[in-house]
């Protein structure tokens, strides 16, 4: 059955801006993740019109009369106007056999057959989440209990494992989370994520893209609910007082300044390659750097005065 698609905007965030991200808590196995202080048990999918939790949910269940009033019905007085518009043009056909197609929809729900997914369906979602949630892999940056990467740092006593993951997403829903880096800082800080706060806010430093794949699946396990192919960015913060306090900064500040430099010596690097670029450009529409010649310049285009110019009685008689 074809679904109408709804455009949502959303704030696209740069480097400086200050994003808040909020603590997310999702168990192994399920395919939701909501945030910590809106949690509840999620054993089946997040339905249609829950508006409180159904951001959080890329597979949302329908009735039969939501299917038939905010879909079918909402695309029949769409396609009814498209043809009252386009009555006389040569694309009515195609309007006209839409219609059609839509009120066969419309009279199979009213009749009561069957357009909702079969449970098996969900359930093999739902047991390919758990396996690929219970596989470790290898170079995974995140425990069961909380996110965090394979280093220990002093003072900190890792927990033990936890059927719960908890992770640290942009407040709008966007998928992006929080980097290892950060979330060391809070592990120091608070023991776990699990007792970290439910929301934080700083300036972004750094927004690094990616694509869900299988590997990447594998090694980012506390992302396995997120489908195949799906961006998402993981962002590093620069956190300050009071979210974390001057000794945590302090201990992980030769972490911080070394990605610090990583990142000046990248953009550098950047830019180089951009003004290459331009003056390749350049040169193939043969357009080169323009000459600037210094006229100003006394030494190299001595003045033209009365101290250097010779007598008019050198010359000799003027002719009357």
């Amino acid at each position: 059955m074809k679904l109408d698609v709804v455009a949502t905007e959303s704030r696209q965030y740069v480097l400086g801006d200050t994003i808040t991200m909020q603590l997310m808590k999702r168990e192994k196995g399920v395919l939701v993740a909501l945030p910590k202080f809106k949690w509840m048990n999620v054993d089946h999918p997040i339905h249609l019109g829950d508006e409180q939790h159904s951001q959080y949910s890329k597979l949302l269940l329908a009735s039969k009369e939501q299917v038939l009033h905010r879909v079918v019905l909402e695309e029949k007085i769409a396609l009814e106007q498209q043809l009252a518009e386009e009555k006389h043009t040569s694309e009515s056909c195609f309007i006209e056999a839409a219609i059609q197609e839509v009120k066969v929809q419309e009279e199979a729900l009213r009749r009561g057959s069957s357009l909702e997914p079969e449970p098996e369906g969900l359930l093999e979602a739902f047991e390919e989440s758990e396996a690929a949630d219970d596989n470790p892999g290898k170079g995974t940056i995140c425990t069961d209990s909380n996110q965090e990467e394979p280093i220990t740092k002093p003072g900190f006593t890792q927990l033990s494992s936890s059927p719960c993951y908890y992770f640290y997403q942009a407040e709008d829903g966007q998928h992006m989370f929080l980097h290892p880096v950060n979330v060391s800082c809070l592990v120091r800080e608070y023991g776990s994520l699990e007792q970290s706060p439910e929301k934080i806010s700083a300036k972004l430093v750094e927004i690094a893209g990616y694509s869900m794949s299988e590997d990447v699946r594998q090694r980012h396990r506390y992302l396995s609910h997120l489908p195949l192919t799906c961006e998402f960015s993981i962002c590093e913060l620069a956190l300050q007082p009071p979210v974390v306090s001057k000794e945590t900064l302090e201990m992980f500040s030769d972490d911080t300044e070394k990605r610090k430099r990583q990142r000046q010596k990248k953009a550098q690097e950047e830019r180089s390659r951009e003004h290459r670029t331009e003056m390749e450009k350049n040169k193939r529409q043969g357009r080169y750097p323009e000459v600037h010649i210094p006229l100003e310049n006394l030494q190299q285009f001595p003045a033209f005065n009365s101290y250097t110019c010779s007598p008019d009685s050198d010359l000799g008689p003027t002719s009357t």
